[in-house]
């Protein structure tokens, strides 16, 4: 495959070669001067539905699959470590391509088994929003739901049953969610509950101006009160094409509120505004969007009462059409963080760290690749007093030697706490700039869980998948399959 925007290939071949390119189906063929098309093949590919990692300190595993498939897959993972290893971090990426153009990627995290669950939902237009579940169990999951209005109303309650070792995937105007009073759009939450432990992820989908479907990933939350910190975005884009909308969800059931503060990346208040938030709701603030140059800070959410999660979502509409959009979760602020990097030709991360102090303080960044061994590459990042810093890989001082195409990780120390965000950004074939979330790991929270899930991924009929386990020494195996529980073979490239 001539991925990630690569443009040449080496070959040790004595034949006379005239052109090379890739077909339709992600593979490449050449052309000798005698007019004869030979095809490549990968000797490292395979066919698989199961495959062992292993995750070096500081390092990554990565693999691939090519989305050479004609016919649509879907299904889910089951990520277990050695009985002497702990469970690595990770994600799934899938993206979509449509004649040949990626249209869209999007992230889902790996992450432990829950029985209950609260989402941003929200059915309207060209937006709409899916829910995947899966049950790992040896026995049937039976699933509680219902919506929240804006108001605090609860409505379309009702129960499905995901059979042992089976998945769910529809969007929530769809069965078994669709609303019992078939509301024809939603603007609220959406919570869950299941007898058994099961894992679960939102996809938000948007059907831009050129019929394309632009998919992010929403976190699900736990439900019950939490405590009364105050969370921090690490980024908002807002202006030059850029738009971003807050979404805050109450995950308990009596009222919440508080203030929502957005800085400039110098630590100024730009705007600062009351919240409030009816039982079991969501609210959301958007920016405004307008401004013909873009603006980039960090956001802060304060709470008289019980903190609400936070999701911000981006979104980034150029001229005429919308081409991307990522939603990215609040995490803790911390000390240590593991970000997974790439950069290529079409590729590469780029990373946010807000300082929530009200002292300056200095970030210091160092760079491995996957097998863990050091880059030699490190850096600094010095930021004022609430303020916050947002660039790509290359950009970081003392990274500007980095050659592509690489793949690692980058470890982000500082002396206090700070937020860090982290996305990856693709240039498409048009030369369309497209954003995905790729979640940092903190370095200091514990992993009770006995094994991760990634409860949706998408290969074939455009789509292809990459997965990426990190952030703990740890050795294991990843399991694959499909939405009725049968192991499901994936060609690896």
């Amino acid at each position: 495959m001539l991925r990630d925007g690569i443009q040449t290939v080496l070959l040790d071949t004595t034949l006379d070669i005239s052109s090379f390119g890739e077909d339709e189906a992600g593979e490449i063929y050449v052309v000798a001067l005698s007019g004869t098309i030979s095809r490549l093949t990968n000797p490292d590919a395979r066919d698989a539905s199961a495959r062992s990692f292993s995750t070096p300190d500081r390092g990554a595993f990565v693999a691939s699959t090519p989305g050479s498939a004609s016919a649509l897959t879907t299904g889910y993972a089951r990520i277990q470590a050695s009985q002497v290893s702990p469970l690595p971090s990770g994600i799934a990426i899938f993206g979509l391509q449509q004649r040949g153009i990626v249209v869209s990627e999007t992230s889902v995290p790996a992450s432990p088994l829950i029985q209950s669950g609260r989402v941003f939902a929200e059915v309207a237009g060209a937006v709409n929003t899916g829910i995947a579940i899966a049950n790992p169990n040896t026995g049937a999951a039976t699933i509680s739901f219902f919506f929240t209005d804006s108001n605090g109303n609860n409505f379309g309650s009702k129960t499905t049953t995901i059979p042992a070792g089976h998945q769910i995937a529809a969007f929530l105007n769809e069965a078994p969610f669709a609303p019992v009073n078939g509301a024809t759009s939603i603007l609220g939450t959406f919570t869950f509950s299941s007898n058994l432990a099961v894992s679960a992820i939102a996809i938000r989908g948007f059907t831009n101006e050129r019929s394309e479907f632009l998919m992010t990933t929403l976190p699900i939350l736990s439900v019950g009160a939490t405590g009364g910190e105050t969370i921090t975005l690490a980024h908002f884009a807002d202006g030059g094409g850029w738009r971003t909308q807050v979404v805050l969800v109450n995950p308990g059931d009596s009222p919440i509120g508080g203030t929502i503060q957005f800085l400039g990346a110098d630590g100024q208040t730009i705007s600062a505004s009351p919240y409030a938030i009816g039982p079991r709701g969501a609210t959301r603030i958007p920016t405004a969007g307008t401004a013909s140059t873009v603006q980039t800070g960090s956001v802060r959410v304060s709470t008289t009462t019980t903190a609400p999660s936070a999701v911000a979502i981006f979104t980034y509409k150029p001229v005429d059409t919308t081409v991307t959009e990522a939603g990215v979760p609040a995490l803790r602020n911390g000390t240590a963080f593991q970000l997974y990097v790439e950069k290529s030709g079409a590729v590469e991360t780029g990373l946010a760290v807000a300082n929530p102090s009200a002292s300056p303080i200095t970030v210091n960044l160092a760079l491995t690749r996957a097998d863990g061994s050091s880059t030699g590459l490190s850096g600094q990042l010095n930021i004022p007093a609430n303020g916050q810093t947002s660039l790509f890989l290359r950009e970081i001082p003392g990274f500007a030697s980095l050659t592509a195409p690489f793949q690692g990780v980058l470890r982000i120390t500082s002396a206090a706490p700070v937020a860090v965000t982290s996305l990856r950004g693709r240039t498409n074939q048009r030369s369309e700039f497209l954003v995905t979330t790729t979640t940092p790991v903190d370095e200091s929270a514990a992993v009770t869980s006995s094994e991760l899930l990634i409860p949706h991924f998408a290969e074939g009929g455009g789509y292809n998948v990459q997965f990426i386990l990190f952030g703990r020494v740890s050795s294991g195996t990843m399991y694959l399959f499909d939405r009725g529980g049968q192991p499901l073979s994936l060609l690896f490239q």
